[in-house]
Order: C-alpha cells, then structure tokens, then sequence
C-alpha cells in the first residue's frame, strides 16, 4: 500500500504518521451501532452485530477538545449511525460551545423524528447529510437492508428543513447484477 502527497510517498505500514500541530478538520466514528444492514457497508455493523463497538462519552468529549485546540474548525460525525450513540445531544452541544464553524453528521435518516430533530436544532446542528442509494423504494430498500428506508430518508429530510437544518444527500454507487435499477 502506498500513500502519494504532492511529490513524496511513503508506505502506510512502514512509516511514522506525520501528525500537524493544526487540523483543519477531524472525523469522528462516534459508533458501530446501525439499525440497517447495507449490502455494502465496510464495517458490517448493521443489526447482526452483537459487539459494535463506540467511544465513551468522556472520550469522544476529549477527542473534539484536543481537536478544537489544535485549530480544527470542522466536524464530521459518523458511524454506524452516530444519531444511535447514546450521548449525540451531549456531543452536539460540546461541538457548538468549543466553536467550530461546522459539523456535519452522515444518517440513513431512520432516527429522525419531528421530535428529535427538534431536540438537534436546538444544539444548534446546521447540516445532515442523508445518505440514499436509489430513488426506487424496492431497490433502496435492497440496499440498505430495511424496509421502508427510502419513506425513513425522506422524513428525515422533511423534518430537518422544517426546522431550518441544511440536509445533502449522498449515494454509495455500487453494482447491482440482481437488479435493474440503482436510481
């Protein structure tokens, strides 16, 4: 394996990390936990896992203060499904009072009631980005393991606007050879 930056490469098992004094950004896998069970998830979390794995509270708390002083200025929350990490309302209010100018959190959407994102504006989260893989509901549903998961995205897009949080949708492009269409 080989990392290639500019005019330099190194190999990724053999080499020190080169670590900044400043970070622009961090992402944080808050959680392994996931209601779904995407054909194509690289962590397999899903509802089969038995032993998905998350950061503490106390830890997650101290990842995004260590970032914040080292400059980070942008956050991406994920997962599993990081709105299935017990401690998110806590997380997003940290991420408001240390000052980061952004944080964005990826979701499948299934946890986004009327109430919740109520509860989420109020920490004061701007963005979501809702993941969707086919605009046909049989063959999202494929996709993503669960039923009625399209109707679930979809909710969750509706009620973030309602309550004037920005959403993007993202799409994982994958082959599909027992189906004919993806979108």
């Amino acid at each position: 394996y080989e990392i290639v930056f500019g005019d330099w490469s190194s190999d990724v098992f053999s080499s020190d990390l080169i670590v900044s004094e400043e970070l622009e950004s961090i992402g944080i896998i808050l959680t392994e936990r996931c209601d779904y069970n995407c054909i194509y998830c690289f962590g397999s979390y899903g509802r089969a896992s038995t032993q998905a794995k998350e950061l503490t509270l106390d830890k997650a708390i101290s990842i995004i203060r260590e970032a914040r002083s080292l400059s980070a200025e942008h956050i991406i929350l994920s997962g599993g499904d990081p709105f299935e990490y017990r401690g998110i309302l806590d997380i997003l209010n940290v991420v408001r009072l240390e000052g980061f100018r952004s944080c964005e959190i990826s979701s499948k959407g299934i946890r986004l009631t009327k109430e919740f994102v109520k509860d989420l504006k109020k920490t004061g989260l701007k963005r979501i980005q809702i993941s969707i893989d086919s605009l046909n509901a049989d063959s999202n549903d494929y996709l993503s393991g669960t039923a009625r998961s399209l109707e679930y995205a979809f909710r969750a897009i509706f009620w973030s606007r309602w309550y004037g949080i920005d959403v993007s949708a993202r799409s994982t492009v994958t082959r599909m050879k027992d189906r004919k269409s993806v979108v």
